[in-house]
């Protein structure tokens, strides 16, 4: 299951698009067309949320251009706005970090129990080719 889509299951919410640049540099905006793509749908509202496993993922820069196409940066109450969403948006990512940070942590913890599970297969096939030896 990835990323967003455990968020989404989460939280109830629906994927209605995944857009993924993948192998290309985050630098410009230009060669990314998912990420135009995102942009204007953001700008006709045909979504709620982005979920991005770090803001990173979007690129440098692209919050306050996601911000950008969907309020307008003409106006002070754009900038308001904008000031608002980051804000907003700081406290999902330290939400979304937690929850990644969770998700290591469980990871981990399945990980040793896995190889816990192993070694004692390995015991047990050794004990047996050792009781067929007798």
């Amino acid at each position: 299951m990835s990323f967003a889509t455990a968020v989404a299951s989460q939280n109830g919410w629906t994927i209605v698009r995944q857009y993924m640049d993948n192998g290309i540099s985050g630098a410009t905006r230009e060669k990314r067309a998912e990420l135009l793509q995102l942009l204007q749908n953001a700008k006709k509202k045909k979504f709620d949320a982005v979920i991005a496993k770090s803001a990173s993922r979007l690129g440098r820069y692209t919050i306050k251009n996601l911000l950008t196409a969907i309020y307008g940066a003409a106006n002070s109450k754009a900038t308001e706005q904008q000031s608002r969403y980051m804000k907003e948006l700081a406290s999902v990512t330290i939400r979304l970090n937690k929850l990644n940070k969770e998700f290591q942590t469980l990871l981990q913890l399945y990980t040793e129990k896995h190889i816990d599970l192993e070694r004692l297969k390995a015991q047990n096939e050794y004990i047996q080719v050792m009781l067929n030896l007798l």
